[in-house]
């Protein structure tokens, strides 16, 4: 998972957002993204025979995590759009499948694999400490390392 510049993960919403909208970064989250809140970690019949990993159909302000049969939605901050070539939420005249043009320099952020699996006995879902850019996601049993961009 990878936050655009200038963003930071909320863990209680599972998006990224303006540092100014993160309660642990001393931020105020807006009222409606009460609203938007997506359950976790749903079985799902879209992510059926596709591999794991980010999907993205044309010009969308999210995209979908697929993990095994699972599914969940994540909502770029708002006024972005999920830049599939990138991996990442942008701006939308920078993104082609927007209409907009691609920049030519590219930051790309991958998740790292955790050596110490801190997930053991935990369940499923992201942990972050305070306001932070880099985050633990723990889906059976397993840790993955992300680090917002």
């Amino acid at each position: 998972m990878s936050c655009p510049m200038e963003t930071f993960f909320d863990d209680e919403i599972n998006k990224c957002s303006f540092r100014d909208e993160v309660p642990a970064c001393g931020g105020t989250r807006p009222s409606q993204v009460a609203d938007n809140i997506v359950a976790l970690l749903q079985p799902s019949a879209y992510c059926e025979g596709k591999p794991s990993g980010r999907y993205a159909e044309g010009c969308q302000s999210y995209f979908i995590v697929c993990n095994g049969p699972y599914a969940e939605r994540i909502d770029c901050p708002a006024g972005l759009y999920y830049d599939k070539e990138n991996e990442q939420c942008d701006a939308r005249a920078s993104i082609a499948a927007c209409g907009g043009v691609t920049p030519t320099k590219q930051i790309v952020v991958s998740p790292r694999p955790v050596v110490k699996n801190v997930c053991d006995n935990k369940a499923d879902g992201i942990y972050c400490k305070g306001c932070a850019r880099e985050c633990m996601k723990c889906q059976s049993g397993q840790t993955v390392k992300f680090t917002c961009a």
